[in-house]
């Protein structure tokens, strides 16, 4: 866990001048090619803003006018942008541009006193760990408020500030350190130290209790808390002033002026806020002293759930490497809500013990819930994940699992398997030398899938084969849900997301004219409580995430969110409790109040499979972008178009790797391969403008990012966005067509875009759709109305690797209305959609195309406040009628309404939620249930018509 930064956001200017810019908020750290904002807090027409490098000498750039706006960063290194007017710096903020490489920044660590109180012109000494990862020298730059004062490891300086106010009041300057390493990487905020500075009286300070500033103590419930005051020496006769009160109350609960007060008893969990104010002389203390009382409740103990694999029992074969996920909760995880409290939340350490067969225990310890390792003796294991936090408080009854290590098993352990009905059973676990041969050309295998959302994951792997495909079919009991030919020579990852329960069979087998010969295969099954990852999070000054999480299970999930940075640490912890058939929709600015930098993405663990969606809108409130959480890592991320005309959009992707595992990132477009520098570490994350970083000059079409191991540990986003003028942007989740999901009722490779803008007056709607096979495929576009009519039908032949781009009824080759499209093909097709508005260039949204349909659809959030719209859009996949049921909840999973609705063949509706239900209140989310497949598609707006977002629901 990663502490809370020092830094807090306040701006002083020698105490004199008040704050004036209003972007960026905060000291920042971005990469190279981003965009940072600036703006005024006054529109002053002497204003202008001073950028200084200084890391190298190099000219200012100056920028007149108090608004500039949107400017991009494009060299690594250390900057500071000043707010200048006739001739006075007035406000400062430090900017950090990071080169996206595999060089980490170099650590900056306070040592000693963040606040300190000294008289004018006297010498304080400043002192900081400094280290590197790569062992490169540092260097570090000191500043008085932004002033330079000099290169050096350590400061020894005087300290004084130009002038005082009427009175007796002290002034605070800061004093803060930057750094940067050899190769150019800067860290990636500055130390800061609060200094108060004094003329000829030295305000009152004291600690409660002898700590320091803003520290946390933790303390269990039901005894009491003795509260002491230590004055510094020289303070005489002070009046004081004492305030206490729990966080979740607004009024104090405790006030005195009394120099002693009783002890405090510690009736119920929470966290309180102890506060002194001093006066000494007339002169008061510079700040309120602050104690925060973490209240924890000693009868409830954190608690471990193993997620990956989620049954209680695995099977391997030995020398075989496991992979275990988890979690902690703990109902005494309190959050901090606000920014103001500075309190540390409680962090916790996951505890591993792997007992072997001969009895013999190792234990493991780690701040990460993962874990890896080779088990090398046949026998049963047990590993069990237990964990502590920070405070003392330790699990009671961790969770475990039973590991039963066998030697290796051949195809002919499994046999007799030739069919359905002789399918063998397979358990959660790993599976080396399965075969097929001349003489068994066709084996089956079935496994179990016990909890409604859990996602299989299945790896073939082909490695050991040469020369020789496998058909590989999914069934879902007797109905087939996927079909696909696996390529030789190398590991076919997929993930299944079954949404109910019950028995699955694997069918295996070669073509007759194949060649001969034994063909091995290994296979590894395991089903996991999905861990939803938001590969896309903002809380800068541009933009801002709100994240939604949906339980559609009827048990209460618990639920620990993770903010990490772009190198993959954890800034912060969000823990709680989402009920059956809950939503839980936040700003992830409000989730992680403690974090003070930019967040790059989340990791949610949960108990229960949940349901995710990341809803971005600009600060402006100008432009906006929705995507799906992902819901289990891929062997790649398809990237299924690139924007051509760079004068008018960039296209950027945000790939992340989930694992936390090295592996060797790339990016392959049909223009060339090239290694993809800062995704190489566990759980780092890498923001891309492709037309900007795409070596050789060339932009491509497509592309995908890959790992060469073929390890499925990627998640992702893509972005569109105008850069010409007005905000305009759209996302695209990235994935794969290895990601499948059982419960889709189409065994084909069709695909389908759910909503076509009849209105071409008012909007334009343009399709995608690249072949991602190894040779040409045929295709149909088939374009329906509303009443589920065939009114148009287009045919396409792409070669390997083609892309094929255009308005909708320009591809479909008629000015007839459509609404909808089904892509009919057999080969191996992606495709997305864009939407937006004609009559300006605020509204877009992306939408990727549908693979198969549900009968139960689940829209996770409705809009419904003053100024905002929700509407949702439905076709029936199938070729008969169906009756319709849509359910609308609130946010505690009460049903407040219903609606059942008639459906014909291939009909497709569009409505606004408050149409759809009129004399509703409070819907967050509605589930849609059918008698047949169906698609859905759902759009966001504002009522000023500039912002929109969608996304496709399946």
């Amino acid at each position: 866990m990663k502490c809370k930064s020092l830094w807090m956001g306040f701006v002083w200017i020698s105490g004199m001048v008040w704050a004036q810019i209003a972007q960026p908020v905060r000291h920042a750290t971005i990469q190279v090619g981003e965009t940072i904002v600036l703006a005024s807090k006054t529109n002053d027409p002497q204003i202008s803003w001073r950028i200084q490098a200084l890391h190298q000498a190099a000219p200012d750039r100056i920028l007149m006018g108090a608004n500039p706006g949107q400017v991009v960063m494009p060299e690594p290194g250390l900057y500071k942008l000043a707010q200048v007017s006739a001739g006075t710096e007035l406000d400062y903020r430090f900017i950090a541009v990071q080169t996206p490489n595999d060089n980490f920044p170099p650590d900056l660590t306070l040592q000693g006193t963040q606040r300190r109180i000294v008289q004018q012109n006297t010498s304080q000494i400043f002192e900081l760990e400094v280290d590197d990862f790569e062992d490169e020298s540092v260097r570090v730059l000191w500043f008085q408020d932004g002033r330079f004062l000099k290169e050096t490891a350590q400061l020894n300086q005087t300290i004084s500030v130009p002038a005082f106010p009427t009175g007796n009041a002290s002034v605070l300057t800061q004093i803060e350190a930057l750094a940067i390493d050899a190769s150019g990487q800067p860290a990636d905020l500055p130390i800061v130290f609060r200094v108060f500075v004094y003329q000829t009286q030295k305000p009152p300070l004291a600690k409660i209790n002898g700590f320091e500033q803003d520290h946390t103590d933790y303390q269990a419930m039901g005894g009491s808390y003795a509260i002491n005051a230590q004055l510094d020496a020289g303070t005489v006769n002070p009046t004081y002033q004492w305030s206490m009160r729990y966080l979740d109350q607004n009024e104090p609960f405790f006030q005195s002026t009394q120099a002693s007060v009783p002890d405090l008893p510690l009736e119920r969990a929470g966290v309180i806020e102890l506060s002194l104010n001093l006066i000494a002389n007339g002169v008061p203390s510079p700040e309120p002293q602050r104690l925060w009382l973490y209240v924890f409740d000693p009868n409830i103990f954190p608690e471990t759930t193993l997620t990956d694999p989620s049954p209680a029992s695995f099977s391997m074969e030995v020398d075989g490497v496991i992979s275990l996920g988890g979690f902690i909760h703990d109902r005494n995880f309190f959050p901090v809500t606000d920014s103001s409290q500075l309190y540390q939340e409680p962090y916790y350490y996951t505890k591993w013990n792997i007992k072997s067969p001969s009895g013999l225990n190792l234990t493991l310890q780690s701040i990460e819930y993962d874990i890896s390792f080779s088990l090398g003796s046949v026998g049963t294991y047990i590993l069990t994940m237990s964990g502590f936090s920070n405070f003392g408080t330790e699990v009671q009854e961790p969770d475990q699992i039973f590991i039963q290590v066998m030697p290796q098993r051949t195809g002919d352990d499994f046999e007799p398997n030739n069919t359905r009905e002789q399918a063998a059973l397979l358990g959660s676990g790993q599976y080396s030398a399965l075969k097929l041969d001349s003489d068994d050309r066709e084996d089956w295998y079935q496994f179990q899938v016990t909890q409604a959302g859990e996602t299989t994951l299945l790896d073939v792997d082909l490695r050991s084969t040469a020369g020789q495909d496998v058909l590989a079919e999914v069934f879902n009991a007797d109905r087939k849900v996927h079909a696909e030919r696996l390529a030789s020579g190398r590991v076919h990852p997929f993930s299944f997301v079954a949404s109910q329960p019950g028995t699955y069979f694997l069918r295996f087998f070669i073509e007759d004219d194949s060649k001969k010969g034994d063909l091995q295969f290994g296979l590894g099954l395991r089903q996991v409580i999905p861990r939803l990852i938001f590969p896309e999070v903002r809380n800068d000054d541009l933009y801002q995430s709100n994240l939604v999480l949906l339980n559609p299970s009827p048990e209460i999930a618990n639920v620990t969110m993770e903010a990490r940075n772009r190198h993959g640490l954890v800034l912060g912890q969000f823990q709680t409790s989402i009920g059956a058939l809950s939503q839980l929709e936040k700003p992830a600015a409000q989730l992680f109040s403690n974090v003070n930098e930019q967040i790059a993405w989340v990791r949610v663990l949960s108990d229960h499979a949940l349901k995710g969606l990341c809803l971005t809108v600009s600060t402006d409130g100008k432009t906006g972008y929705a995507d799906s959480a992902s819901v289990q890592p891929l062997h790649e991320l398809v990237i299924p178009h690139i924007a051509k005309d760079t004068g008018v959009w960039y296209t950027q992707i945000s790939a992340v790797n989930a694992s936390d595992s090295q592996i060797e990132p790339h990016f392959q477009s049909p223009t060339g391969d090239f290694y993809l520098e800062g995704v190489s570490e566990g759980y780092q994350h890498r923001r891309v403008r492709l037309n900007e970083w795409m070596p050789g000059g060339t932009l491509a079409e497509w592309g995908r990012v890959y790992e060469m191991g073929d390890a499925p540990v990627w998640t992702g986003v893509e972005l569109f966005g105008r850069n010409d003028g007005p905000d305009q942007t759209a996302s695209l989740e990235l994935t794969s067509l290895r990601q499948k999901n059982p419960n889709h009722f189409y065994v084909q490779q069709d695909i389908y875009f759910p909503h076509i803008a009849k209105d071409l007056t008012a909007f334009w709607t343009g399709l995608a759709f690249v072949n991602l096979g190894g040779g040409s495929s045929t295709l149909v576009l088939q374009g329906y109305n509303d009443a589920g009519e065939l009114v148009a039908s287009a045919p396409y032949t792409l070669t390997a690797g083609e892309k094929k781009i255009g308005l909708a009824n320009e591809l479909m080759k008629t000015s007839d209305p459509i609404s909808w499209i089904q892509l009919k093909t057999d080969g191996q097709i992606m495709g997305y959609e864009l939407f937006g508005s004609s009559q300006d260039t605020r509204r877009l949204a992306g939408l990727n195309a549908v693979r198969g349909g549900s009968k139960t659809l689940d829209f996770p959030v409705v809009w419904s406040d003053q100024g905002r719209w929700t509407g949702i859009a439905v076709v029936n996949l199938e070729a008969s009628a169906s009756v319709l049921q849509f359910s609308a909840y609130n946010a505690a999973g009460q049903i407040i309404a219903t609606r059942d609705l008639s459906f014909s063949a291939h009909q497709k509706q569009v409505y606004l939620v408050s149409d759809l239900f009129p004399q509703a209140s409070g819907i967050a989310w509605i589930r849609l249930t059918s008698a047949t497949p169906v698609a859905g598609f759902e759009l966001l707006g504002d009522g000023a018509g500039e912002h929109m977002l969608g996304f496709t629901i399946e």
